[in-house]
């Protein structure tokens, strides 16, 4: 019978997920599950218009340990005009079995000042992958749609929610599914037009699926 890893994993580390979260409360520190939750991650990719860019991508702290709140970048390119930016949600999905079918569904959502402006549903993808993070949708906002919402700092937020279903050679199915982080990314329409960058703040959801 085919199941996902996560799924198998589950009954182990119950207990001592507890145990973790009971030591580190007292410490004050946040530390999350990756093995059992991590399906879904979000990145910003900012691209400036002399040809160079800047990312900030979830999925590039594969131990998940963040103090606080989550995490916050600073943009090192403050000077730089900003041409467009990226928004991506990727997944990383690990199982036993071999698989006959697949379904994929949920969202990236576009979140300005508060207002949802674009939301892209998730398609199923021409072929699936295994045990790697994968891109699986994308947004491209140019500096013309940002310009729109007027002179003054803006903070544009987004989240993303995925929902896997997978069938086996055997007839059995499984399924995964979860939310990733909050990705905020603060950013300046100029006087005279053109955007600036200021940060891109990652704030870890906790999820144990």
């Amino acid at each position: 019978m085919g199941r996902l890893k996560s799924d198998l994993k589950r009954e182990k580390t119950a207990i001592a997920i507890i145990i973790v979260f009971m030591v580190v409360a007292a410490l004050g520190i946040y530390i999350y599950n990756v093995t059992a939750a991590r399906l879904a991650g979000i990145g910003i990719t900012i691209h400036y218009k002399d040809g160079s860019s800047y990312t900030v991508d979830s999925t590039a702290y594969p131990l998940r340990l963040m103090i606080g709140p989550g995490l916050k970048v600073k943009d090192p390119n403050l000077d730089k005009e900003v041409d467009y930016v990226e928004v991506y949600l990727k997944y990383k999905l690990d199982w036993e079995g071999e698989i006959s079918d697949y379904e994929f569904s949920g969202y990236l959502a576009i979140i300005v000042d508060g207002e949802e402006e674009k939301r892209v549903e998730v398609s199923n993808p021409d072929s699936i992958a295994k045990g790697f993070w994968k891109e699986i949708v994308k947004v491209k906002l140019d500096d013309t749609w940002l310009e729109d919402f007027g002179e003054g700092e803006h903070t544009l937020h987004g989240e993303g929610y995925l929902k896997v279903k997978l069938t086996f050679t055997d007839g059995s199915t499984d399924t995964a599914e979860g939310e990733s982080e909050d990705l905020d990314w603060k950013f300046k329409v100029e006087s005279g037009g053109g955007i600036t960058s200021f940060n891109v703040k990652v704030s870890k959801q906790v999820h144990f699926k």
